[in-house]
């Protein structure tokens, strides 16, 4: 019956009572709702930690190579400038644009166990919102020098740095990966 596998599927990811209880809202007040609502917004939270967008990335290895975040550590440069730029120059497409980004996590946050947060796969929806407020930061680095000269210069040299980025990560991904991967599923299998 497809109706019992996603009430089954809804089970094993739903918030359970026993994370619910060890809140200290729930602690504190006894009350079911707040202390879901606590473990909501901590793990909202947790996808705007640098940890998981610009360090590590999703905990689980069929989701990040644990070496690099969801993003280069650069973009983090990009994505501050690209907020404080929206939020500066406030428009309809900057409203919108910051109302996906912040709306994105809430699906992931409102389901999964414990170990699953951050989950990347869930928060997918995140993605070009953020690609987008960093590629808006970008184009102010670049836009906040007059000289098209340096302008040209700049913009090679920040793309000279993300290559560099993306090869660190290709090594790592193709030299690097599968013997951890390797030996995390020697653990598990063995």
């Amino acid at each position: 019956n497809p109706a019992l596998l996603g009430t089954s599927r809804m089970k094993q990811t739903a918030i359970t009572e026993e994370t619910i209880k060890n809140t200290s809202i729930f602690k504190k007040t006894n009350n079911e709702i707040l202390g879901r609502g606590e473990v909501i917004w901590n793990r909202y939270l947790t996808y705007f930690s640098p940890q998981y967008l610009f360090i590590s990335g999703d905990k689980n290895t069929k989701f990040s190579i644990q070496t690099i975040g969801t993003f280069y550590k650069l973009d983090a440069v990009f994505l501050i400038l690209g907020l404080i730029g929206l939020i500066k120059n406030m428009s309809r497409k900057s409203f919108l644009l910051l109302f996906w980004a912040f709306l994105a996590p809430l699906p992931g946050s409102l389901s999964g166990g414990n170990d699953e947060i951050p989950h990347s796969a869930r928060a997918l929806f995140i993605m070009g919102s953020w690609n987008l407020i960093s590629a808006y930061g970008f184009y102010l680095v670049i836009n906040f020098f007059k000289n098209t000269y340096l302008k040209i210069i700049i913009a090679v040299l920040i793309l000279i740095i993300l290559g560099w980025m993306f090869k660190l990560y290709i090594n790592d991904y193709y030299q690097n990966y599968p013997q951890k991967k390797r030996s995390f599923l020697g653990l598990v299998i063995g």
